[in-house]
């Protein structure tokens, strides 16, 4: 290729904003997006300041008018690109224009995730956000389709029989993070249409972030999205992919606790009778609550919650957690809905 002059060199926004000259009805906005995964809240509330600057995509546009054209493009055109059409064709679903939606052929039935079925649970009108979504999802899958992308890295991840490196990291991992990243996207999408279905109407008085924020369970349940750790083989210790390590190691002594009360960082609110401490022993048990019952405190009912998500055993009077060898440091959740799932794990530990 020969450049001859200056003038042959375009940058992308002179591409893109030069027809702002012939059209005085094109608007441009560039929105960056994530290759993989889901946009993040400020590119959600950059897309909501698009809408609120289109007094055409408004409930209170002329609608004598017809609707603007809704142009999305990427480096591919492919994902990005499909989740932007996804996320149009939310929007002009909002609109409740006279003509009939298009009609999409019914797909396959498949097991919801346990994560999607607690989000449509939760939200107002769930189950209906979630199929308004899913018939965008269809209706844009021409190239790609974001929920059967969650499907097949499921199958991919299941079928690894044999272990090796995939970009840096083991295939498992490697289709493990795609699942989730697909499931993410999705997720988000139900979230946003349902952010959507309140703020419409009201001219997007609150951005997403903000909404979301006013929200926070969302934010729980995104950080229970990978339940893997739930179905986690228990020889992964007795084969020592993973250890035992010690609760002395994990949990120092700091408070000076541990002689008198027999476990570490023993402590209580002055003058209220509410108190703290680590994982305590079988041993350690007895003694906290001969102290809280005691003649001195003399408490006859005594609530007791453990706050731990991680799996603990005892043995031979030492508390222990299974950790990585490579991150000691590094604790393990067990993203449970149910405290009984942490214990079921457990068992099938103790008994392997």
């Amino acid at each position: 290729m020969t450049i001859t002059c200056e003038e042959d060199i375009n940058v992308t926004e002179e591409v893109y904003r030069r027809p702002l000259f012939t059209m005085p009805l094109y608007r441009y906005y560039r929105l960056p997006l994530p290759m993989e995964g889901a946009p993040l809240e400020e590119d959600f509330d950059a897309f909501v300041t698009v809408l609120r600057e289109s007094p055409n995509l408004s409930l209170r546009r002329d609608v004598s008018r017809p609707l603007p054209a809704l142009l999305f493009s990427c480096q591919v055109g492919v994902g990005r690109t499909n989740l932007a059409m996804i996320l149009g064709t939310l929007v002009l679903n909002h609109l409740k224009t006279t003509q009939e939606p298009p009609q999409v052929e019914e797909a396959e039935a498949k097991p919801l995730f346990q994560v999607i079925q607690t989000l449509i649970n939760r939200l107002p009108e769930g189950q209906q956000v979630m199929e308004e979504v899913d018939q965008a999802i269809a209706l844009c899958s021409e190239m790609h389709n974001i929920k059967e992308a969650i499907y097949e890295n499921k199958k991919k991840l299941e079928a690894i029989g044999d272990d090796y490196q995939i970009q840096g990291s083991t295939t498992k991992d490697y289709f493990l993070h795609r699942a989730i990243q697909s499931l993410e996207r999705y997720f988000y999408l139900i979230v946003f249409n349902a952010y959507l279905h309140e703020q419409y109407s009201l001219g997007f008085a609150s951005n997403f972030s903000q909404w979301l924020c006013a929200h926070p369970w969302v934010y729980r349940l995104l950080a229970c999205m990978d339940l893997s750790e739930l179905s986690a083989p228990p020889d992964l210790v007795t084969k020592g992919a993973r250890v035992l390590v010690a609760h002395e190691y994990l949990s120092p002594d700091i408070l000076s606790t541990v002689k008198e009360m027999k476990v570490a960082n023993f402590r209580r609110v002055p003058k209220m009778p509410v108190y703290g401490m680590s994982q305590p022993t079988s041993e350690a048990t007895g003694v906290v609550l001969t102290h809280l019952t005691d003649e001195k405190r003399k408490y006859s009912h005594v609530l007791w919650v453990n706050l731990q998500e991680e799996l603990v055993l005892e043995g031979n009077g030492q508390v222990f957690t299974p950790r990585e060898p490579s991150c000691l440091e590094q604790h393990i959740p067990v993203p449970a809905t149910d405290p009984t799932q942490i214990e079921v794990l457990l068992y099938t530990i103790y008994t392997a």
